[in-house]
């Protein structure tokens, strides 16, 4: 999950009682965090005044693999090898496809050049929004472009957090 505080993007571990934000730039931090060799983390309540957003994201994009049987819509994770070179991983977790790399069982992976794709989207799960905590979650879709598309699953990314 995420979380948008003081202005910032931050991961979160939702701890019931509180949160901790979690970031790998200094800069986003103050004297309260604690650090490790990679991140650096704060405890928060979960009133806190200066929390803004906490919510999950998903991204999706539309690519047809001219195969039977295959969805066209892919979900692409913020993790850094799913976009490489202006190409975008996509995993097919239902078994294996003809020309594709073998990942494990019934999981194979295909890098496709990302200008192949279409109807690139976000969708959002909000629980707090505008610093308000939702009675139910809020479910937003953000249609994107290709460049808004890739900026937004690299700023969602760890190392950029």
């Amino acid at each position: 999950m995420y979380m948008i505080y003081k202005n910032n993007l931050y991961h979160i571990l939702d701890e019931k009682s509180h949160y901790v934000i979690i970031t790998r730039q200094k800069s986003k931090t103050d004297a309260d965090f604690l650090s490790t060799k990679e991140s650096f983390y704060k405890e928060i309540p979960k009133d806190d005044k200066y929390i803004q957003d906490v919510y999950n994201v998903q991204f999706f994009l539309k690519w047809d693999s001219q195969l039977d049987d295959v969805d066209s819509m892919w979900e692409i994770l913020a993790e850094h090898e799913y976009i490489k070179d202006n190409k975008v991983l996509l995993k097919f977790v239902n078994g294996i496809l003809p020309g594709w790399e073998v990942e494990e069982q019934a999981v194979c992976s295909k890098y496709v050049d990302i200008d192949e794709c279409e109807d690139f989207k976000a969708i959002y799960t909000c629980t707090v929004k505008n610093g308000k905590v939702l009675t139910k979650p809020m479910v937003l879709e953000q249609k994107l472009s290709k460049d808004e598309f890739q900026d937004l699953v690299l700023e969602h990314q760890i190392k950029n957090i």
